[in-house]
């Protein structure tokens, strides 16, 4: 919805200023999902800096790793492996489904390339 700034006159001169519209309202879908209406003023200013910095700090999560047939067909599965399993040294390993040699086999864990 768009709106024109207003126009109003000043009492002494009569000189024309311009007037920024008071807290104009956005609209929202009030049909689905019970949406609320918005207002332009409501944006916060910039953040400081302190607390940019604080959202750009993220956490080792999970990594992606190839999990390899030991079939030899070449086959491999892409699985992530938690924090708590990186911590250990021990490489997955699972019993999974080749569709190559149409039975289960092992995979267990390689480096992605």
């Amino acid at each position: 919805m768009a709106s024109t700034p207003v126009v109003s006159k000043d009492e002494a001169g009569g000189d024309d200023q311009l007037q920024a519209p008071a807290a104009e309202t956005v609209a929202g879908d009030t049909g689905c999902g019970g949406r609320r209406e918005a207002t332009t003023s409501s944006f916060l200013p910039h953040l400081p800096a302190v607390l940019q910095e604080m959202g750009e700090k993220k956490k080792a999560g999970a990594i992606l790793v190839r999990l390899v047939s030991a079939a030899g067909t070449g086959f491999f599965y892409v699985v992530k492996k938690t924090k708590r399993l990186q911590s250990s040294q021990t490489k997955l390993e699972f019993r999974k489904y080749d569709p190559r040699v149409n039975r289960h086999v092992l995979f267990t864990e390689a480096k992605m390339k």
